[in-house]
């Protein structure tokens, strides 16, 4: 996949989202620093959620929520006593 981030614009696509059943699916402004440009789309088929979670996440999202999607380790040398947070 390369390291993309995306920002989340206001408004919706019309289409329907495949993480969010149900719902439209969200506008997407991306930035590609390696590899080559993936549409939102592209990544979201490749990404499978639980249906609830997802349902939360897209009622918690506004524009301006930034996702950094990366095929690389968050983490390269993890420690048993690592902490991870993830900020809106």
């Amino acid at each position: 996949l390369g390291n993309h981030v995306f920002t989340l614009l206001e408004g919706s696509t019309g289409k329907p989202s495949q993480l969010a059943p149900g719902r439209e699916a969200c506008r997407w402004m991306r930035v590609t620093s390696q590899g080559r440009p993936v549409e939102a789309d592209d990544i979201a088929s490749r990404i499978r959620f639980n249906t609830e979670f997802a349902q939360k996440l897209a009622d918690e999202i506004k524009p301006g929520t930034t996702v950094i999607v990366t095929d690389q380790p968050v983490v390269r040398n993890p420690t048993g006593d690592s902490t991870y947070f993830a900020a809106n």
